[in-house]
């Protein structure tokens, strides 16, 4: 799932030599498999609800698949699913609070979702949502629309930063600050929804 910085498949030959690693330990009593992880980085590319439920699904569907390999290798009690990037947990909002104006698209998504979710259930585990960085709400994850704008806005994100504007470009494009704030500061991930590294407020604005 998402950007495969981290983990493995569990189609992989090398999940089997990990489970195989552990197997001595399992049977021993001195290691236990609680759960699955999985994080849809790649939800963040989404801009819209259907999008965000439809990658949830996957990453469950993800899970089930490794844990029916783990469950053919060895040994394995009531699994946790640990599931979310931002806009996946957020769209759990969609399926809890379901909207009478939905897309067919969303409509569809949330009764996949469903499906699999009672598919998780049958499998003997139980879903965890990681909220990610969701308690601090940025632009990144607003773009997503993963959440109705009603429930989610610009006046719900946690913190502005606060640096000097050395100079400004209004020429270039919409318009351009230098700031004396790098990476460190703002984010090394760019948002889809505008140029450069940020949006510059008004003084003295909130939100």
């Amino acid at each position: 799932m998402g950007y495969q910085r981290s983990g493995i498949l569990a189609a992989s030959e090398l999940f089997k030599e990990l489970i195989a690693a552990l197997l001595p330990l399992i049977e021993g009593g001195k290691c236990k498999i609680v759960g699955l992880y999985s994080h849809a980085g790649h939800s963040y590319a989404g801009s819209d609800p259907a999008t965000a439920i439809s990658l949830l699904n996957d990453e469950l569907r993800a899970l089930l698949d490794a844990s029916n390999a783990l469950r053919a290798l060895a040994p394995a009690d009531q699994l946790t699913f640990s599931v979310g990037a931002t806009p996946t947990t957020t769209a759990v909002y969609n399926l809890l609070h379901p909207s009478a104006s939905a897309s067919a698209s969303e409509t569809t998504a949330l009764a996949t979702l469903q499906g699999t979710i009672e598919a998780v259930k049958q499998a003997d585990a139980a879903i965890e949502l990681h909220a990610g960085v969701y308690p601090v709400l940025d632009m990144q994850q607003l773009a997503t629309s993963a959440r109705p704008l009603s429930q989610l806005s610009t006046d719900d994100i946690a913190l502005t930063i606060l640096a000097e504007v050395a100079s400004i470009y209004p020429h270039r494009r919409t318009g351009e600050a230098l700031i004396t704030a790098g990476s460190i500061a703002l984010g090394k991930d760019l948002c889809k929804s505008y140029d450069g590294s940020g949006v510059v407020s008004t003084w003295g604005a909130v939100g």
